[in-house]
């Protein structure tokens, strides 16, 4: 049986369906399930099936009565980053699937998961550096052990305190110096604290890796605020530290960068796109990221100061 590919999304941005795109034109095989809302039911097809997230979310309502906001992310967003392992449980045991392979919504697949992933059969899952799961192979053993360290987190006094001291390294005398704070990237950290059987596809191996994030190094070269990126047969390669081309099997386009993905998009046949012919269909989705903007002005003036404040106080301790 073909590893499914599973992408959790509520809402429906324009990166979303070129992420199915290169899931399918990559994995043909592969039955890709969409776990989303009502506003992105549309982008099922007969190799996309859509599932309603409220379907298998009772374990991830019981979570929200545990969990703690500890971030500058809105409180929505970061809970159900953490929620949405517990509804890949759910899921995953409703379903009787023993692997998985999960990509994040901003993420473009640019390989056979099955293949890349042959070698992490024996792992419960993997991360990229610790850490980011934007494109990571879990299997239920794995998940189990995640959601039950989540739920042991918060309810143990000393996972608490763990946690607690984790988040106070944003602040310096009382103020606070660094945006972010505790998320699901921060429990990955503890949990592997815990479990060993996680394996780290960060680095290259066998000429190949994984894109932890496209805007940071890891020890590839940069251009334009990004991983230098060569095409060889209308596959993306990066150059590593030492000089080595390395084929990338995903590209994470992580935060502000999404924007910057028709660079990287590929049609039907796995052909690269000329970016110069995305132009117009990149400046409507400008358009509408303005427009958005307008309607998420409290929130972006909210940030603009937590982010100056934090600059202010490190200057003024010289951190």
């Amino acid at each position: 049986m073909n590893i499914p590919i599973i992408i959790i999304h509520q809402g429906n941005p324009f990166y979303l369906e070129r992420c199915l795109h290169h899931a399918q034109v990559y994995n043909p095989n592969n039955t890709i399930y969409l776990l989303g809302d009502e506003s992105n039911c549309h982008l099922a097809n007969k190799q996309v099936k859509h599932v309603n997230i409220s379907d298998y979310f009772s374990s991830a309502k019981d979570f929200a009565k545990l969990y703690r906001h500890q971030t500058t992310n809105p409180y929505q967003y970061n809970l159900f980053c953490f929620q949405r392992w517990f509804l890949l449980r759910e899921f995953m045991e409703a379903k009787h699937f023993q692997r998985v392979f999960v990509c994040e919504s901003d993420e473009l697949l640019f390989c056979d998961v099955e293949k890349a992933c042959a070698q992490y059969f024996d792992f419960d899952f993997t991360l990229l550096d610790g850490r980011f799961a934007n494109s990571i192979f879990m299997s239920h053993q794995g998940i189990v052990k995640f959601t039950d360290f989540l739920n042991f987190a918060y309810t143990d006094k000393y996972m608490i305190t763990c946690i607690d001291n984790q988040y106070t390294r944003c602040f310096h005398k009382g103020k606070r110096i660094s945006m972010g704070g505790i998320d699901d990237m921060g429990l990955f950290i503890l949990y592997t604290q815990h479990y060993t059987n996680v394996a780290d596809t960060s680095n290259p191996v066998d000429g190949c890796c994984w894109d932890t994030a496209i805007y940071q190094s890891y020890g590839f070269q940069m251009e334009n605020g990004i991983k230098k990126i060569t095409w060889i047969d209308d596959l993306p390669y990066a150059t590593y530290k030492n000089g080595e081309l390395i084929r990338m099997l995903g590209l994470h386009f992580l935060g502000k960068n999404k924007m910057k993905e028709y660079l990287f998009f590929v049609d039907d046949n796995k052909k690269h796109i000329d970016p110069k012919t995305l132009k117009w269909m990149m400046f409507k989705q400008w358009i509408i990221k303005i427009f958005n903007g307008f309607k998420r002005f409290p929130f972006f003036a909210r940030r603009f100061f937590q982010k100056h404040s934090c600059t202010f106080w490190r200057k003024w301790y010289r951190l």
